[in-house]
């Protein structure tokens, strides 16, 4: 499945496909996808990855990235759903 692809699903709101897609892909992949994505949405698709994966993606995130990430999880702020 290519990033254009992803995207979609991401629009159209479909997780549970979404979330066996991204479980197939490699991390690289994954986090280049959810780069350019706003905060929530990232949060949201983010905690829905395996755990093994999720610290791979989250590895490969710019620093600044992370910062603001953690600044997130540590503040108790979860994602939500539109």
């Amino acid at each position: 499945m290519n990033n254009e692809e992803i995207l979609e699903l991401i629009e159209q709101k479909k997780y549970i496909q979404l979330k066996k897609e991204l479980s197939e892909m490699n991390e690289v992949d994954v986090a280049e996808i959810l780069d350019p994505l706003d905060a929530n949405t990232t949060l949201l698709i983010f905690r829905m990855l395996p755990k093994d994966l999720a610290v791979d993606v989250f590895a490969h995130f710019p620093l600044i990235k992370k910062r603001h990430y953690k600044c997130y999880y540590r503040q108790g702020i979860k994602p939500y759903i539109r």
